[in-house]
């Protein structure tokens, strides 16, 4: 086990940013809303019922929405 996490900023940076470095540890819903913009998704509804393709071994996968993947 790790001792405790520094802090990464306050709540509002976490959520709202700016982000310091482009790591993805901030900003979340500025990386919600460049990731919807990426794959061409209006609204957050749309955006819950993508399926989910895993590609790997020489085959798909499709995921239904609501399933967890790990």
């Amino acid at each position: 086990t790790s001792g405790a996490a520094e802090p990464r900023g306050t709540l509002e940076q976490l959520l709202l940013g700016p982000a310091e470095a482009a790591d993805g540890r901030t900003n979340l819903f500025g990386a919600l809303r460049r990731t919807m913009a990426k794959t061409g998704y209006r609204d957050l509804k749309e955006f819950q019922r993508v399926d989910l393709v895993l590609g790997g071994g020489g085959g798909e996968s499709p995921v239904g929405p609501g399933h967890l993947v790990g």
